[in-house]
């Protein structure tokens, strides 16, 4: 009985042993008998394999500037494998097996690029800023104005002569810098170093008028001060109101830090203003992107550089109005870029042109002003919109100049005037005002 006994307890330790094998060998594990508990079995995972790189991170992308920017052909070779690029001048070679490459762009036209060819090496991953430029037909028609040394210059575009158009011999160092053509009354505002503060002024045939400034450099609030911070700003006309501007101001919040806020002030030098932003964000480059003249009310569009986004903002101007902003903000666009000029409206108030983060490059979009389809035209900052006739959008890319229709088309260089101010660059070029 005793070897009986003997022999079932061997058998079931036999039968264990092989338990605990099979388990561990099926990958279970097994709570030890010393750990106090009973824990339940757990499958472990599976390694995972080696990861293989997608065929569609070996590329080779790039943009076309220029003249040409659109309908243009990228090949690469050997292979042939091709891209057509839309009006942003952007192209994209997707899946390229590794090896070095001849990419070359073509208009189907003759178009002559600069550089002609790139050789481009793949090897498992990207390339990125192949671009190459095409020749752009020069502007030769209309005015342009810019800061020259010590005053405002203006440049005719098809003789290249350009003449003193304002300055002040009796300050030292009287500088302009940033210059905004008003939509009305053959007219200028504009700031700069040494100035008594933001003034305009009229070049109406007949109608001398002397700089009016319109903000005294003082503060407007107790924190903040009477000047535009060095951006850009916006001039408007609205019945019953006048000309009035939209400005950023620098403020320095005792305890808390300094930060910009936009304000509209009568440009009739009252010292009258409506506060549209009061928070800590810095926000800048704040333009006029609609009246309402049935209830003096104007739609403003700017840059929270703090969140990048693009703010809209509608605010009651009347001298009765007690609630001076209709409505809470709302974003208008997202991925802002902080230009010294972010933003452009048309003359009519239909249209912005802004500037806009895509894959951490700047580019130049159109957009109605109430929102819709974008349209993206390509690498570029700074937009001016000719107030003028020729609907041209002014932009600067890359210390150059280029003027470009809104859907793309008609894409112009501009000179850059030799006299530029030194202290200025090509940002704060614009066009003359309507009838200048």
């Amino acid at each position: 009985m005793k070897a009986t006994r003997k022999t079932v307890v061997a058998v079931l330790m036999v039968v264990s042993a092989l338990s605990l094998a099979a388990c561990k060998s099926s990958g279970n594990s097994v709570a030890s008998a010393s750990s106090g508990g009973t824990q339940t079995p757990t499958t472990s995972p599976s390694p995972s394999p080696t990861p293989t790189p997608s065929p569609a991170a070996t590329y080779i992308s790039g943009y076309i500037v220029g003249g040409a920017q659109t309908g243009v052909t990228v090949t690469a070779s050997p292979g042939g494998t091709a891209a057509t690029t839309g009006a942003s001048g952007a192209y994209t070679l997707s899946n390229l097996p590794d090896g070095t490459y001849t990419i070359t762009p073509s208009d189907g036209s003759g178009t002559v690029f600069s550089p002609a060819s790139k050789t481009v090496t793949v090897n498992g991953a990207g390339v990125a800023g192949v671009n190459f430029t095409a020749p752009t037909p020069p502007l030769t028609t209309g005015d342009i104005l810019f800061p020259c040394l010590y005053a405002v210059c203006v440049e005719n575009l098809a003789t290249g002569t350009s003449n003193v158009l304002l300055q002040n011999p009796s300050v030292t160092a009287w500088q302009p810098l940033t210059i905004v053509p008003m939509r009305v009354g053959i007219s200028i505002a504009y700031d700069g170093s040494n100035l008594a503060g933001p003034s305009w002024v009229s070049f109406l045939p007949g109608m001398p008028s002397p700089p009016r400034v319109f903000m005294n450099g003082g503060n407007m609030t107790p924190n903040c001060s009477a000047i535009t911070d060095g951006r850009s700003f916006d001039t408007a006309s609205v019945s019953g109101v006048g000309d009035i501007a939209v400005v950023t101001a620098p403020c320095s919040v005792p305890g808390v830090g300094n930060k910009t806020d936009i304000f509209i002030v009568q440009m009739d030098g009252s010292g009258h203003y409506v506060r549209v932003t009061s928070d800590m964000d810095i926000e800048r480059s704040p333009v006029f992107a609609g009246i309402n003249l049935a209830k003096s009310q104007v739609t403003v569009l700017f840059v929270d550089t703090t969140t990048g986004n693009i703010m809209k903002q509608v605010v009651d101007v009347s001298s009765t109005s007690t609630t001076t902003l209709v409505g809470a903000p709302t974003v208008f666009a997202k991925d802002a870029a902080d230009d010294d000029r972010a933003l452009s409206v048309n003359l009519d108030y239909t249209k912005v042109a802004f500037v806009q983060k895509v894959n951490g490059l700047n580019h130049l979009m159109v957009e109605a002003t109430a929102g819709g389809p974008v349209t993206d035209l390509g690498l570029g900052d700074n937009p001016y919109w000719d107030l003028g006739g020729s609907n041209l959008i002014e932009y600067s890319y890359n210390g150059k100049l280029y003027a470009v229709k809104p859907d793309g088309t008609g894409r112009v260089a501009i000179p850059v005037p030799g006299n530029l101010s030194v202290a200025s660059g090509p940002a704060w070029v614009v066009f003359a005002p309507p009838g200048g």
